[in-house]
């Protein structure tokens, strides 16, 4: 198997639960300033990316967009990233995927769990992504590694 590096996204500031039905929360003003300056940061960090996945939730798909616009690519959605699934999907998705360079966005704690799930650190000791914020993991040679975690006012400055 040839190695991946595999970035895990949460999404950027969404309107709070209650608000609507789940699927259909959307970033705030906020939420959208934010990733209007997280993604060319981002970019500048991860530029070979080649695929950009979402889960199918609203206020992921924006935050996808906004990171497959400062890269010139597509957003392709998968329903395991929903937020719940299990994440040994996630995992099947990965591997199922030809390209070395991926960005997965979706939501918390499930995107704790999969880097957990791929990496074997055990239960995280509490770890969470700040809306914005991601992982990086790099997977080859049957073993996966957390290689960095940015908060996204590392990605704002």
């Amino acid at each position: 198997m040839k190695e991946q590096f595999v970035v895990l996204f949460r999404h950027g500031i969404a309107e709070p639960h209650g608000s609507g039905p789940d699927d259909e929360r959307a970033l705030t003003d906020t939420g959208r300033k934010r990733m209007a300056e997280i993604a060319p940061r981002f970019a500048e960090i991860f530029p070979k990316a080649k695929r950009v996945i979402s889960s199918p939730l609203k206020r992921a798909v924006q935050t996808a967009e906004y990171l497959a616009r400062s890269l010139a690519l597509d957003v392709e959605l998968s329903d395991a990233l929903r937020p719940g699934r299990d994440p040994e999907e996630a995992r099947k998705l990965i591997a199922s995927i030809g390209e070395r360079r991926l960005i997965l966005v979706g939501h918390e704690p499930s995107l704790t769990s999969i880097m957990l799930h791929l990496t074997k650190l055990g239960s995280g000791g509490g770890m969470e992504l700040k809306k914005g914020g991601c992982y990086a993991v790099r997977i080859g040679d049957g073993d996966a590694r957390l290689e960095w975690m940015l908060a996204p006012r590392a990605l704002r400055s």
